[in-house]
């Protein structure tokens, strides 16, 4: 297991003992708590694949001295006569942890029916790198990718694709704010996307939710947005993609996949509303945040994952006419 793995599985443990991190004590107890449940996570998401792997690694530079691990799926009969689309995918974790294995399922799918080159991307955590920390990484990526895509998978990044999970979502909707990289991206689908952080996580509105049991751990995600003095970073649009002004600015199409029981829900089908037409929804009305993700749900997953895919593949068609 590689150095960076180590770092990704046990940051919580090591923010939390870090001297050097200026975080309450109440921040760095909930994050050893959270270590817990991320390595569980972890070991659960990725034991799966320890032997049979369908992906490659990959390490992406960034503007900073870290780099970024990937994961990069190959479609069937890859080979280098042919350009292939380009698809990104981010994990979900709350934006404070998380590991690119999660999305395995989904992305083996969208190469298969895309024909798309898939690349999984980690990105950096709060509290150690609050925003906009994770957003530059995704940015870093694509731009990357547009730069030695081609050389290495035969990508035509001209024909490119995102889409994340929870906090995910928000980094691969968000990608299209960019004036450089709008062009290059046909279309964007998120699953329980968290794409407004900019309004405070006990004002959003909690839909058919019992006492939640992961309560203690919000406070974790409020590290995240920047602090109330850094006004220019709270007005800056990526920290709430699905709140953008213009809408030109985003995707011209998009995919939602939204859960009825979840905190997320009313911003997800806000933007849905704004963007009319433009905006595919997939809505689970009794399903709750983070659903597709947990052990158990193989049939209905597939199910979702395959009317995505679907829509991936029929945007990229059209853009081919």
């Amino acid at each position: 297991m590689s150095v960076q793995i180590l770092q990704t599985y046990f940051e919580p443990l090591l923010t939390a003992l870090s001297p050097s991190q200026h975080h309450s004590l109440s921040i760095r107890l909930r994050l050893l708590g959270f270590q817990l449940i991320a390595l569980l996570s972890y070991a659960i998401t990725s034991l799966p694949y320890f032997f049979a792997k369908t992906y490659k690694v990959y390490t992406a530079p960034t503007r900073g001295a870290h780099t970024l691990r990937c994961l990069v799926f190959l479609p069937p009969g890859h080979t280098a006569g042919t350009q292939y689309p380009l698809h990104v995918c981010f994990h979900s974790g709350g934006f404070i942890g998380g590991i690119p294995e999660s999305t395995i399922p989904f992305c083996e799918q969208v190469a298969k029916t895309t024909g798309s080159v898939v690349v999984a991307a980690s990105y950096r955590f709060a509290p150690a790198h609050p925003f906009p920390a994770a957003v530059e990484d995704a940015e870093d990526l694509l731009r990357h990718l547009i730069e030695v895509g081609s050389k290495l998978w035969h990508v035509d990044t001209s024909k490119t694709t995102t889409s994340g999970f929870s906090a995910g979502g928000g980094l691969a909707l968000g990608l299209s704010l960019h004036n450089d990289l709008r062009p290059r991206i046909k279309t964007c689908a998120t699953f329980y996307g968290a794409i407004d952080m900019r309004t405070p996580r006990l004002r959003k509105i909690k839909p058919g939710m019992p006492k939640d049991p992961f309560a203690w751990v919000g406070p974790l995600w409020d590290t995240y947005p920047p602090p109330p003095e850094k006004r220019d970073l709270w007005d800056d649009d990526r920290l709430a993609p699905g709140e953008v002004e213009d809408l030109s600015r985003l995707p011209k199409r998009i995919m939602l996949v939204v859960a009825g029981i979840d905190i997320l829900h009313a911003e997800q089908m806000r933007l849905a509303g704004r963007m009319g037409y433009r905006a595919e929804v997939m809505e689970y009305k009794d399903k709750w945040h983070g659903w597709l993700e947990i052990p158990g749900m193989g049939k209905q997953r597939e199910e979702v994952f395959r009317r995505v895919c679907r829509f991936l593949k029929d945007t990229l068609a059209e853009e081919r006419m």
